[in-house]
């Protein structure tokens, strides 16, 4: 599906993406106050005001109710473009000459239906409005560690870009195994069709053997691309934590020598970690 058609199937959802965008941004700025009062609180254990604690609390568990909301969302966003693709799908070919048919096995046009709906509704609530949640929690973090430490944050910004650099490299192959293996999924598709449709003829020839042979060998393809497609991902996957916890030992080590100075104090180490 062209990215024009899948934009527009978004357009068809644009109230609960408005919605969750808005809960995105109460999530970012909650989550951005938390270290902040994290820091308020640690900075005056001996004179601790109940308010403090009070919103500390307060904030941790509307953060949370928050989450909630805005996965129940995503999920209603991916959901309904799934069904709305194939509503589209399920008209259109209600209306194609039975002409087409000839040139579009019934196998693909069931991975169409079932899979790769799916993949499209799923594309959009990761690609488009998971990216620019992840945007706005990143600027509303930024804005939180920018008001505890300057330098601390321009580690953990180096940490990150390098991060983006290999994810960007790193994406381009993923997105091809991604897409052999939706083909794959299409040929397995369409090979099971032919034999269900064929089997009485099959059965009078006694050529069962030859048929179920190849689809054997469909899904043996489908089988191997698969594996290749989560072989790369169990590669790829795990370099994000990896970089996480690099960024956190590089943020901790810092704030450590800049707390042993004096240019830090320990619950602003503690809130920004």
């Amino acid at each position: 599906m062209k990215t024009t058609s899948m934009l527009s199937q978004l357009a068809k959802v644009k109230g609960v993406t408005l919605c969750t965008l808005l809960v995105g941004i109460v999530a970012g700025v909650v989550n951005a106050a938390q270290p902040v009062l994290l820091k308020k609180v640690l900075d005056n254990l001996q004179a601790l005001q109940p308010l403090s604690v009070v919103l500390l609390v307060a904030a941790i568990i509307s953060y949370t109710g928050i989450s909630a909301l805005q996965e129940y969302l995503r999920a209603r966003i991916a959901y309904t473009v799934t069904a709305n693709v194939r509503t589209r799908l399920a008209r259109h070919l209600c209306e194609v000459p039975l002409s087409s048919f000839d040139d579009h096995p019934k196998g693909d046009l069931l991975a169409r239906f079932g899979d790769d709906s799916v993949q499209v509704g799923k594309a959009l609530n990761d690609g488009v409005v998971g990216a620019c949640s992840a945007v706005l929690g990143f600027l509303f973090a930024f804005v939180g560690m920018l008001s505890i430490d300057v330098t601390l944050l321009i580690s953990v910004l180096l940490c990150v870009g390098f991060g983006s650099v290999l994810s960007l490299l790193t994406s381009k192959t993923l997105e091809g195994k991604s897409l052999y293996a939706q083909e794959a999924n299409g040929e397995l598709m369409t090979a099971f069709d032919r034999i269900i449709t064929a089997l009485p003829v099959l059965k009078a020839y006694n050529a069962e053997s030859l048929e179920g042979a190849k689809i054997v060998r469909s899904i043996l393809s489908h089988y191997a691309r698969s594996m290749r497609l989560v072989a790369l991902q169990a590669i790829v996957k795990p370099l994000g934590g990896i970089i996480v916890q690099v960024a956190l030992f590089v943020s901790l080590g810092i704030g450590v020598y800049r707390v042993s100075i004096g240019a830090l104090t320990v619950g602003g180490l503690v809130a920004f970690a």
